[in-house]
């Protein structure tokens, strides 16, 4: 990990040397706890966005969406939520 990061503050540095605009500088901030590490068998448990129900689909950071619990796979569940209500013929239907 701390390979990547000297990765990341390198390249923000040379960005700033190139002439980065001011209102985009800034610093590098490392959250250890951002992400966490799931325990082995957990993603088992993470249902998928189509609940059975018709009309019904599940999202959030918690469902199955291949990436741990992270803001992105939030809105990658909104996605995925929305595509199985829309493939359901009864809502697709109401969509158009």
């Amino acid at each position: 990990m701390k390979g990547i990061r000297s990765v990341a503050i390198a390249s923000w540095r040379a960005s700033i040397r190139a002439g980065m605009p001011h209102e985009y500088q800034g610093r590098f901030l490392s959250v250890r706890t951002a992400t966490f590490r799931q325990a082995p068998g957990s993603a088992a448990l993470r249902p998928p966005a189509d609940s059975g129900v018709p009309g019904i689909a599940l999202a959030g950071a918690w469902t199955d969406t291949g990436w741990p619990a992270t803001m992105e796979s939030a809105v990658r569940s909104g996605h995925a939520a929305a595509e199985t209500l829309l493939a359901q013929p009864a809502v697709a239907k109401v969509a158009q």
